[in-house]
């Protein structure tokens, strides 16, 4: 069970993490995109730059998505070792008395 809740930590941490990379993310996109758009083949076709521009965006709405869930499973992951180390301690007093 430790080892569960100390797993949902990281994965939460590093989900909440997750608008961050996603912002990485399109900021890269949006750097090819605008280097694609500064060739001559491509200089009369504006569709090419929103097509990367979009396409760079999605990073980003995924990061967003997968906050919350980060956020939640952090929460409860943390409220799960507090309760096991309490259980620990607990049980720890009762042999020490006993």
């Amino acid at each position: 069970m430790k080892k569960l809740s100390v797993a949902g930590i990281v994965f939460g941490a590093l989900l909440t993490l997750a608008p961050f990379w996603g912002l990485l993310g399109t900021v890269i996109g949006m750097v090819k995109s605008f280097e694609t758009a500064g060739t001559a083949e491509s200089m009369g076709d504006p569709s090419i730059l929103a097509d990367g521009i979009s396409a760079s965006l999605v990073p980003t709405v995924v990061g967003v998505v997968l906050c919350p869930l980060g956020i939640a499973l952090l929460v409860v992951s943390i409220i799960a070792a507090v309760r096991l180390s309490k259980r620990k301690g607990h049980q720890a007093a009762q042999l020490s008395t006993a």
